[in-house]
């Protein structure tokens, strides 16, 4: 579980996803390159208003995993804690 916040007007994006490290490299290489195209499109507007540098990640919880539950598996599991942490 993350939030992207805009650090100026307070507001975030709750999300989950089952690779954190391509989600922080997604964000490193739009600051580096000023392209927040690899972003979630929810973004785009705030970033286009107060640039990239005015977002920052930050990691709410981690889900542990078994090895034997499946890509499904977890992916539900995201999505219920996705849930709980949005009420």
């Amino acid at each position: 579980m993350y939030l992207i916040r805009n650090n100026r007007n307070g507001r975030a994006l709750l999300g989950s996803t089952s690779n954190l490290a391509s989600l922080r490299n997604k964000l490193a290489f739009a600051r580096a390159t000023d392209m927040p195209g690899a972003l979630d499109l929810r973004l785009r507007g705030a970033i286009s208003e107060f640039g990239i540098d005015a977002f920052s990640l930050e990691v709410l919880d981690v889900l542990d995993t078994k090895p034997e539950m499946t890509a499904a598996e977890i992916l539900d599991d995201l999505a219920v804690i996705e849930k709980l942490w949005g009420e």
